[in-house]
Formats: structure tokens, C-alpha cells, sequence
């Protein structure tokens, strides 16, 4: 190659970093302008977790619940890497993001999940998002729903009773899983009139799937070395 093709090699690639960096330094000011642990250059706060999903989702909340107990702010942000994560647990705090028309662009991590769920809802495009969107929304109206009360009341009766088995219970539960096969029962028989009575012990080689999926997904997110 010519002097004068490095050379302008160079330009167009000194351009574009120098670009891309105050691009990043913009995001990086606005996003350090929410509450969070400190961050150490290149690896942000990946010294502070561990790389483990089910304890890397408990330390990133226990850091959002202690800065809720210092400042009465439900988010918190954290950095991996060169990549901000903001934790919003808040309902007045979620409700403008998840009702919003225009936050609809997922981010790359999403992608991971597109040899297990396809492309559908979840992780689709916005010009893909919108038509299928509108064209379940007649789907989901409230005097549709009110014909599967007695389906939700049931299920949710059962959600309870085993509740109340855990009450004055000193061992620590997590209800993530409870709630997820009781919603899952309730998909199933309200979507497609199969009761697979997840919350009573059946049908338990359909979950467990996808929530190895998940955690690998998830693992695949916080260790690029995974």
C-alpha cells in the first residue's frame, strides 16, 4: 500500500475514534448522572460482581436497594465493562419505559435469544413489533379477559395456599419460580385450553428448558469468555 493510502487509512480511522469517543463520552456523562457505585476505568464494576446469573442478579440488587436506602431513589446504575446497565425497580420509575411506543429497540444481548424463541414479540424490531402488536391488542381487551376470571381466580388461589404454607417460614424463598409456573399454568390453559398443572408438581421437563436457556443467555451477557 501507497504512503498515501495509509494515510488516509488513518484519517478516516483517527476520525471515526475520535468521533465514536465523544459519542461515548456524552452517554457516559449522562449515565453517570444516576446514582451508583464507583466505576474503574475499561472494567467498570465488573470486580464488584460475580459472573455467576443467580448472584450477579442478587448483588445488582442489593446494590440498588442500597442506594434507595441512601438517596430514596429506586434505580441505580452499574457499569460492565464499557456497557451501562441502568436497575429500575420501581413502578413510577418502570411505567414510562415498558408503556412507551418509541423504547422498542433491544439491545444486542436480546439477540442471543433469537435460536430459542425465534423472532417474535419479545425480541423483534420496531416496523416488525408494531403491526403484529396491533393485531393482538383486540386480543387482550377486557371484556375478553373477563371470560378467564375463573381460570385466574383458581390459579391464583393455588399461588396463595402455597404462600401460606411459607408464612413464619425462617429459610429463605425465592418466589420467582412459584410465580413463574403459576403464570405459565395460566398462559397455557386461558391461551390454548391445556391445563399442564405446573404449580402441582406435572409437567416439570417443560420449564426446566427454558430456564437453562435463560441462564445461559444470561451467562453469555456478563463473561464474553463463557
Amino acid at each position: 500500500m501507497s504512503f498515501l493510502g495509509i494515510l488516509i487509512v488513518t484519517i478516516i480511522f483517527s476520525w471515526f475514534f475520535v468521533w465514536f469517543l465523544k459519542k461515548y463520552e456524552r452517554v457516559k456523562c449522562l449515565i453517570d448522572k444516576i446514582q451508583g457505585p464507583t466505576a474503574l476505568p475499561i472494567i467498570g464494576n465488573l470486580h464488584q460482581f460475580r459472573l455467576n446469573p443467580d448472584e450477579f442478579f442478587e448483588q445488582a440488587q442489593g446494590v440498588a436497594y442500597m442506594f434507595r436506602e441512601q438517596k430514596g431513589l429506586r434505580m441505580a446504575r452499574i457499569w460492565l465493562g464499557p456497557l451501562p446497565f441502568v436497575i429500575i425497580f420501581g413502578a413510577e420509575e418502570s411505567e414510562p419505559i415498558l408503556s412507551s411506543n418509541k423504547v422498542l429497540h433491544k439491545l444486542y444481548h436480546y439477540s442471543f435469544l433469537s435460536a430459542w424463541i425465534g423472532d417474535g414479540l419479545l425480541i423483534s424490531k420496531p416496523n416488525k413489533w408494531r403491526p403484529r402488536r396491533k393485531l393482538l391488542t383486540p386480543t387482550f381487551h377486557y371484556d375478553i379477559l373477563k371470560d378467564f376470571m375463573p381460570i385466574f381466580n383458581r390459579h391464583a388461589r393455588t399461588l396463595c395456599s402455597k404462600f401460606d404454607k411459607l408464612i413464619g417460614s425462617k429459610d429463605f424463598n425465592d418466589i420467582f419460580h412459584t410465580i413463574s409456573l403459576c403464570t405459565l399454568d395460566i398462559i397455557c390453559e386461558a391461551a390454548l385450553g391445556v391445563n399442564i398443572r405446573l404449580a402441582h408438581g406435572y409437567g416439570f421437563c417443560y420449564p426446566y428448558p427454558d430456564i437453562s436457556v435463560g441462564s445461559i443467555s444470561v451467562s453469555v451477557c456478563i463473561r464474553p469468555t463463557f
